[in-house]
């Protein structure tokens, strides 16, 4: 009877170390397939982030290259108003020159004709 009962045990020892061993190989499959599944994940990560990254610093490059463009087009257009600027206050200078010069002309002509007057009621 003691021999049976130890027998008993031994085979029921046996199943619960075979039970136990199962779940532990179940165990470890589980834990590779989540090693896997975690690996996948940080790669697809890394190259998300990778392509984000990529994606902002194109579109930095291109907003830096656009205001760029953008200064120097007003930097253009600056330049052009001041040249019509400088162009407008040269003609009115020039205008003011020939106003003057006409203006000396009418002035000498009224003299001479102011002797001219002054000769004709003296006689």
């Amino acid at each position: 009877a003691d021999r049976q009962r130890a027998a008993d045990e031994q085979s029921e020892l046996a199943k619960a170390k075979a039970e136990v061993e199962g779940e532990r190989d179940a165990l470890a499959d589980e834990k590779r397939r989540l090693t896997t599944e975690l690996e996948t994940l940080q790669a697809e990560t890394a190259r998300s982030l990778q392509a984000k990254e990529e994606e902002l610093s194109s579109t930095s490059a291109d907003l830096v290259k656009k205001h760029a463009q953008q200064l120097a087009d007003k930097e253009a257009e600056l330049v052009s108003k001041m040249a019509d600027f400088d162009a407008d206050r040269q003609r009115a200078a020039d205008e003011q020159s020939e106003l003057a010069e006409a203006k000396a002309e009418v002035e000498g002509e009224r003299d001479v004709l102011a002797d001219e007057k002054r000769r004709l009621t003296t006689e």
